[in-house]
């Protein structure tokens, strides 16, 4: 076979060269076509783990190709500014419109989760004060012990319960006196603790501190002030709550059946000096004029008489239900306890300022009875100047409290006078004037993650008082595998959002690293040195070979036959 070849060439060798040059310029007219590549995969060893990997992420996918982002502090204090995170928040905004970027990560992701949270509103629709608390908050520790929510305690009052002001100079009552109070948290519980200057009296039991008094209450007032929605914007009380164990009336529940309670109650020895302590949480709602009170069934009240303490503890997922740290299976909300203050009060009834008569109404029977005055134009004009002159509520406000007990949240069978917040006197407040500036914060552990996560994107500063001067923002791409092409437009596009978002503010300055980006920019060098470096070795060769044969003529055939040798080992 190769005698015959040899034969064919030496017989008609300008046959062969014609076919070789053909078959040359055919291989000469792809080179425009070829491209160079210069990505991580061209280094990958062949193996069969490796080939088994990359067709594991052609069938299955990954977690896809990650670009970083160096957001670095250009001309603000740090990148943590209100002005730096919405100019970041913006460049994200802009980073994911681009088709391949599956998601971003930054900063300002978490910090908008915070103000979705506790504000319900995106990051950039949040005040400065509202994004600098909301940083705050999520780089918080998390609160683990008691807060004194006064710095300095409240003055022993000389005078605590003076029911007639001008017959008598008053008493004093350290019982009903407050001296501080305090919050905390355990696991599963709330705790509110209030501190008076003397609780002595009820070591022996519960005892009333004085004959004019029957039903009384120490209590917490505050405001959550995480509202992410308006009918969260509720103002509470926790009261430890003392009254007489049993009624001795209920109008609507009948003759017969109200004197066999009596009676019942008498022989029981619960008539007088017989009193029950139990936790009341009064609610204000932002559409209601008034507060209402409710039984918390999981609190529990003790008495810490070596600190003179009235300590609450309370289930948190009970006053989760009431928008207090609210609870979505295992996800609850954050809660920051706020705008508070403590006090004890007592009720009086408005006629000459008597307790409590142990007097109940039931429900049906009132909302008829009030129903049937509204409709009787005389009866409605005196009832309500009589309202107008001894309490502070009015007929709407019976519509509005009717209203609200029909409610499964608040459905009870009997109402009393003592119910109306209105007839209750305060008898020591503190602090004296205003609101406690302290919070109490509860952060939830799944906030204490999101910290763990966002101090990793900042730089080694950011726990010192000028605050990080560099944060990571993090891009992830769809696809684990790109061809070249794909990622040098996806690696354009990504280059050219943030020239454009540099441009547009100066509070950043900005620089994109990754694989992909390192890539493209290695092709685009590679392809400029080739414009220089293809030339000059062909110029160095021509130049060699003019030095060794001495002869411009002599050195045509030489290249050609370089050319064509590269051109076939291309292909």
């Amino acid at each position: 076979m190769l005698e015959k070849l040899g034969v064919f060439i030496e017989k008609k060798p300008w046959i062969v060269v014609i076919i070789i040059l053909l078959i040359t310029i055919g291989f000469s007219s792809l080179i425009p076509s070829l491209e160079m590549e210069t990505t991580a995969e061209d280094f990958y060893p062949d193996s069969e783990i490796v080939n088994a990997n990359l067709r594991i992420i052609d069938d299955f996918g990954s977690i896809g190709e990650v670009i970083m982002v160096l957001v670095e502090k250009q001309n603000s204090e740090n990148v943590i500014t209100p002005e730096s995170l919405k100019e970041q928040y913006r460049i994200m905004k802009d980073l994911e419109s681009i088709k391949d970027i599956n998601m971003t990560i930054s900063i300002v992701s978490f910090i908008d989760i915070i103000c979705q949270i506790e504000f319900g509103n995106s990051m950039i629709n949040c005040t400065d004060e509202q994004i600098i608390m909301a940083y705050d908050d999520l780089i918080a520790n998390i609160q683990n012990n008691e807060v004194k929510m006064i710095e300095s305690d409240d003055n022993n009052e000389n005078i605590d319960f003076n029911p007639y002001p001008l017959l008598s100079q008053g008493k004093s009552i350290d019982s009903l006196d407050i001296r501080n109070y305090y919050i905390n948290e355990s696991d599963e519980k709330f705790i509110f603790s209030i501190e008076v200057y003397n609780l002595s009296d009820y070591k022996k039991g519960i005892v009333s501190p004085n004959k004019k008094i029957n039903t009384w209450e120490w209590y917490i007032k505050f405001k959550n002030q995480i509202i992410p929605d308006e009918r969260l914007d509720i103002e509470y009380k926790i009261a430890a709550h003392v009254e007489p164990k049993n009624p001795v009336w209920e109008i609507g529940d009948g003759l017969i059946q109200n004197i066999k309670n009596l009676i019942s109650t008498i022989r029981g020895g619960q008539l007088i000096n017989s009193f029950k302590l139990e936790t009341y949480l009064w609610i204000k709602s932002f559409d209601y004029n008034y507060s209402f009170p409710l039984l918390l069934d999981t609190a529990n009240i003790e008495f810490d008489f070596n600190n003179n303490r009235i300590i609450i503890e309370i289930n948190k997922e009970e006053l989760s239900t009431y928008g207090i740290s609210p609870r979505f299976n295992n996800f609850e909300l954050p809660a920051k306890f706020g705008d508070t203050s403590a006090g004890v009060r007592i009720y009086q009834k408005p006629i000459l300022n008597q307790p409590w008569s142990r007097i109940n109404f039931n429900i049906s029977l009132l909302k008829n009875l009030v129903e049937r005055i509204q409709n009787k134009p005389i009866a409605n004009t005196i009832s309500s100047r009589i309202l107008n002159r001894f309490t502070d509520f009015s007929w709407e406000d019976f519509d509005q409290l009717f209203e609200m007990l029909d409610s499964e949240e608040f459905k009870i069978e009997s109402f009393s006078l003592k119910d109306i917040e209105s007839r209750w006197e305060n008898l020591d407040i503190a602090p004296n004037e205003g609101k406690s500036k302290q919070i109490f914060f509860y952060k939830p552990y799944f906030m204490n993650e999101l910290k763990s996560s966002s101090i990793i994107l900042l730089s080694e500063d950011y726990d010192e008082d000028t605050g990080p001067s560099a944060t990571l923002m993090i891009l992830q791409l769809q696809k684990a595998r790109y061809d070249m092409e794909e990622i040098r437009k996806t690696s354009e596009d990504i280059v050219d959002t943030l020239k454009k978002s540099d441009n547009r503010e100066n509070y950043v300055k900005l620089k994109a690293t990754g694989n992909a980006i390192i890539s493209n920019e290695l092709n685009k060098i590679t392809e400029e040195a080739n414009l220089i470096i293809i030339p000059g070795i062909f110029i160095v060769i021509c130049l060699i070979l003019l030095f060794m044969f001495k002869q411009f003529s002599y050195i045509i055939l030489p290249l050609v036959s370089l050319s064509i040798s590269m051109i076939w080992m291309l292909w």
